[in-house]
């Protein structure tokens, strides 16, 4: 299942997570954590202006 069919579909009682090792997988589960990783990364490196470089967008 690609990652915005998955979105689509939405949360469903029998849908499990997207599995992590697999790319479409992959790709849906850094999306549902988009906005926490900034804040994870900060607190791993300490610097903010790191973490920002670190977790930028280059596409």
């Amino acid at each position: 299942m690609r990652v915005r069919e998955h979105l689509r579909r939405g949360g469903g009682p029998d849908d499990r997570p997207p599995e992590p090792t697999t790319p479409d997988g992959f790709g849906a589960s850094c999306h549902q954590h988009v906005d926490a990783t900034p804040g994870f990364v900060t607190r791993r490196v300490g610097d903010p202006h790191l973490a920002a470089d670190l977790t930028a967008d280059d596409n």
